[in-house]
């Protein structure tokens, strides 16, 4: 398999990353520029001939491409294979189909098509925004994890509340599936009681009911949606209720700050984390 990777203006990234029908898409800052390599099966100059006419589409000036190839071996497989647990106090990852380690702060998410492992900046942003939640705020009743991925963020609230309902949904059917998994991996059953409270996994339309009844929302997904969706996640979240927001850069905080304080959010914290940016905000 080949990695074919790019710079390209900020504002351009995600649109092409969206585009991308890859089998990976990752981005990386690069000073004033997003960079932006993809894992790609097949006849590499194909991918590039598609890229430049999809940059030409949103209107980047193609810059020059640059590919190399990686070991043909499977992809998740050997990412799983070669992962060690990520250790982000109080929180052990482990990542191993055989490692069947349990503990209060011992989550199973194995490597896979869904997004969220722990590696990630935004991920580890996100639990560690979590883990500063419950020793400052009430006790909550209802979370909900928007765009849930592997589901770590829904396990890891259940975990840290163990008397609250968690909402877990994504509209990609795999990440619902991975989520499902990994919740039965972890102890739970779809919709039914766990110890005390339980967890919901499921698509996208399925908590619409949670209007201003949710007391922590997490949303880590890219930084357009964060925009898009901001009356929507203000809107289910209750007054008084947290919001973790997370996967936009630094440099694009300034925005979604902007749009949330305009919707009566107010920021209580700011993690940074290798150039990726997570934020606690409280409704008013």
């Amino acid at each position: 398999m080949v990695v074919i990777s790019t710079e390209v203006t900020t504002a351009h990234a995600e649109r092409l990353a969206e585009l991308i029908q890859a089998e990976a898409v990752t981005l990386l800052p690069a000073g004033s520029r997003t960079r932006i390599e993809w894992l790609v099966a097949g006849d590499p100059r194909a991918w590039r001939m598609q890229v430049t006419t999809l940059l030409e589409r949103i209107g980047e000036s193609c810059p020059p491409l640059s590919q190399h190839t990686v070991p043909g071996v499977g992809w998740v497989e050997k990412v799983a294979a070669d992962t060690a647990p990520v250790c982000l106090p109080p929180w052990l990852i482990i990542q191993d189909h055989h490692d069947r380690r349990a503990g209060a702060g011992v989550l199973q998410i194995i490597a896979g098509q869904a997004f969220g492992t722990g590696h990630h900046p935004t991920t580890a942003g996100c639990l560690t925004a979590l883990t500063w939640l419950a020793r400052r705020a009430p006790a909550p009743r209802l979370v909900y994890d928007l765009g849930c991925g592997s589901g770590i963020l829904a396990l890891a609230a259940g975990r840290l509340w163990p008397y609250a309902a968690v909402l877990a949904s994504d509209d990609d059917p795999l990440a619902v599936m991975a989520a499902r998994a990994h919740a039965k991996r972890n102890g739970h059953k779809r919709g039914a009681r766990k110890v005390r409270g339980r967890l919901w996994v499921g698509r996208a339309d399925g908590p619409c009911r949670a209007a201003r009844r949710v007391d922590i929302l997490m949303a880590n997904i890219l930084s357009g949606p964060l925009l898009d969706m901001a009356p929507g996640i203000v809107h289910v979240v209750r007054p008084g209720g947290h919001v973790i927001l997370a996967g936009m850069l630094i440099h694009q905080g300034g925005g979604i700050i902007a749009r949330y304080r305009g919707l009566g959010m107010r920021v209580r914290r700011r993690l940074e984390r290798d150039g990726w940016l997570t934020l606690v905000l409280v409704r008013r």
